[in-house]
């Protein structure tokens, strides 16, 4: 349950220094952190996908950035595309993905999940 309440802090934090000005350093490092783990990690969980070894790795990745290129598309087309907003969407997206991990995680036998 902690490393799922660090994915949402992480999304979290991705909206805050997409939104409000932030260090040159900080802001991209933050946003790539969470474009690369957070909606993958958190689409894996809800699947029930195993989140270890090298492959693991390559799925939360390619998903993640498999998200923000649907939901650039999805804003591009719509002609309300912004980073801060594609950050934005993205994040509400993962909370989203956050709760149902949640929710699969307590109705599991024995509610352990990492």
């Amino acid at each position: 349950m902690r490393s799922l309440a660090a994915l949402l802090v992480l999304a979290a934090a991705a909206v805050v220094v997409a939104i409000a000005p932030a260090p040159a350093p900080v802001a991209p490092l933050v946003i790539l952190g969470f474009i690369a783990v957070v909606p993958g990690a958190l689409t894996c969980r809800v699947l029930g996908l195993p989140a270890r070894g090298a492959l693991a790795v390559a799925v939360v990745i390619g998903t993640g950035f498999a998200a923000v290129a649907i939901v650039s598309a999805v804003l591009l087309s719509a002609q309300v595309w912004t980073p801060a907003r594609t950050v934005t969407v993205l994040a509400a997206i993962s909370f989203a993905l956050g709760a149902a991990a949640a929710g699969r995680q307590a109705r599991s036998p024995g509610g352990v999940s990492g």
